[in-house]
Formats: C-alpha cells, sequence, structure tokens
C-alpha cells in the first residue's frame, strides 16, 4: 500500500512539476516577445505574502524615520528622531 501510493505521489508530482515548468517557460517566452509585461515584483511580493508572519513598516515623516515590526500578538515600533 506505501509503494502504491508513493509512486503515485511521485508521478502526480512530476507531472506538476513539468506542467509548472512549461508554464514558467511560456511565460517568459510571451514576455520576452513583447506580448505580455510582467510584473516579477508583484508577482513575488504575492507569492511571499502567505508565508509572512512578520509585517514590517518603514516610513519618512518631518526628517524622523519610524520603523515598524507586527507580529500576531507583539508590535514593536522604533522612532529614530532628526537630531
Amino acid at each position: 500500500m506505501g509503494y502504491c501510493s508513493g509512486m503515485a505521489f511521485r508521478r502526480v508530482g512530476r507531472a506538476l512539476g513539468v506542467v509548472i515548468g512549461v508554464g514558467f517557460m511560456g511565460v517568459q517566452a510571451a514576455a520576452a516577445s513583447g506580448y505580455i509585461d510582467v510584473d516579477w515584483n508583484k508577482v513575488k511580493d504575492d507569492a511571499i505574502k502567505p508565508f509572512d508572519t512578520v509585517r514590517h513598516a518603514i516610513w519618512k515623516r518631518d526628517g524622523n524615520v519610524g520603523i515598524a515590526w507586527e507580529t500576531s500578538n507583539l508590535t514593536i515600533i522604533i522612532v529614530i528622531l532628526k537630531p
């Protein structure tokens, strides 16, 4: 039973890898040909967002710089005042 399920997952994994690879190559070819314009920074941000458990922000107001990190139960804010 374990051997059969392992072989099934192996075949499905290979097929999924081929589909994702061919899809990526198609997008790259279309972008290189000028048919589409892919915003890879947005793709990267959208791909990382579900796994990013620490949200952070940096802002600048009146010469002061602030940094904030927020997790599910803790918020840390650091403000660097202009001398």
